[in-house]
């Protein structure tokens, strides 16, 4: 039986590159659409890709100039701020699944540029109301693993793979010091539809526990900023 959804309790899958979070918003699609059509999600595609395009950037921009990511980064915020708002006002919209957050391009800075890029990408009024958003959401961040590499085709060295893994465990890092309640799903589930009940089973848990508490885990400054 599929849950109820509770206004406004979104889900987001985030993560580094190559883990499946897109094939798991395919899925969590697939879930949602063999319901009633009033607890039907509208999805949030990946907005990074179309960003790389319509700006003519290339991934080579993220390391090879502070100022080229900064700007890329900031971009991505914008995108993906005005996407989840262009989604809240269907008059269909019960709640959003979306491939990525706002949360992603902070941690790319964060990664790249260090602390300062970070900051200035948080003071946005883009990031102030995705963060709203995403305060009354499920978060679930996806493991960065070998195996999902092997899934995605994609061959890493040993000095990329230390790269990729440091990022599952930045972008922890940064969820913890803003105080955005989150779950890993851990690379030992590896089954899509295994996935899939594991981000079900956490969403209605939550979704139970912010009906009768009211509140999620409180915010806080990060870096001086509040």
């Amino acid at each position: 039986m599929t849950a109820s959804a509770p206004r406004t309790h979104h889900i987001y899958i985030v993560g580094a590159q190559c883990t499946g979070k897109t094939s798991i918003v395919s899925a969590l699609e697939s879930h949602f659409g063999e319901g009633s059509s009033d607890n039907r999600p509208v999805i949030v595609r990946d907005v990074a890709r179309n960003v790389l395009a319509q700006h003519s950037f290339t991934p080579a921009d993220i390391t090879s100039s502070s100022d080229r990511c900064l700007a890329l980064q900031k971009l991505i915020l914008e995108a993906q701020a005005q996407t989840e708002k262009t989604a809240l006002e269907q008059p269909d919209c019960k709640f959003l699944i979306s491939d990525g957050s706002g949360v992603d391009p902070i941690s790319c800075c964060m990664r790249y540029i260090g602390q300062d890029g970070a900051a200035a990408l948080l003071e946005t009024t883009e990031w102030h109301e995705l963060e709203a958003r995403l305060r009354t959401s499920l978060i679930v961040v996806c493991e960065a693993a070998v195996d999902r590499l092997t899934d995605d085709g994609v061959r890493l060295t040993p000095s990329e793979y230390e790269d990729w893994r440091a990022f599952h465990v930045l972008s922890c890092g940064l969820l913890d010091r803003l105080g955005l309640d989150y779950v890993v799903l851990p690379c030992e589930i590896t089954q899509l539809s295994d996935q899939v009940d594991f981000i079900l089973s956490r969403w209605r848990a939550r979704a139970s526990g912010m009906e009768t508490s009211g509140s999620s885990l409180s915010g806080g400054g990060v870096w001086g900023l509040s």
